[in-house]
């Protein structure tokens, strides 16, 4: 298979299968990004092809972002006041305790598709379920941490894991 049929398959598994699980979770959308309004808390959820995909090859990963519910990121989806973060994380520390990327080239298109259904729903949107407010998400992020801290996995850089507000 060759790039733009990994991008066809793609954006057909973004469009089919994960945008109606958001939509079924009461998040809006714009692209491969995913947006609730939970508490005071917008849980954000992003998917991004890697800056490296290659003739034969296309790999993806999910990011997990929390903003504060103020005026400028309620009217703004992209809002990038740095004042309304709460903390991020990729998914694949929630899900596999890594910074997991899904390959397209590993699996095929159903069995891709079963992997998402399968992570967004018996993970993803359960931990999201509760996270609520600032404390929230860093008790959430620190949860994770723990979590993988016990099963001896390596943890996040300070990076990805942004400032608590």
């Amino acid at each position: 298979m060759d790039l733009r049929n990994f991008k066809l398959e793609y954006k057909t598994l973004m469009r089919t299968v994960v945008t109606p699980l958001f939509k079924s979770e009461g998040f809006e959308n714009r692209g491969q990004s995913f947006r609730r309004l939970r508490g005071s808390i917008y849980q954000y959820v992003t998917f991004e092809g890697n800056r490296r995909n290659a003739a034969s090859s296309f790999s993806f990963t999910g990011n997990l972002s929390f903003l504060h519910a103020t005026p400028a990121v309620e009217a703004d989806f992209w809002c990038d006041d740095p004042t309304a973060w709460v903390g991020s994380k990729r998914m694949g520390f929630l899900t596999d305790g890594v910074d997991q990327w899904y390959r397209l080239e590993d699996l095929c298109a159903e069995d891709m598709a079963t992997l998402m259904r399968a992570t967004l729903a018996e993970t993803v949107f359960p931990s999201l379920q509760d996270v609520c407010s600032a404390d929230d998400v860093q008790a959430f992020m620190v949860a994770i941490d723990d979590s993988n801290r016990q099963r001896g996995l390596r943890l996040p850089s300070p990076f990805v894991q942004r400032g608590f507000g």
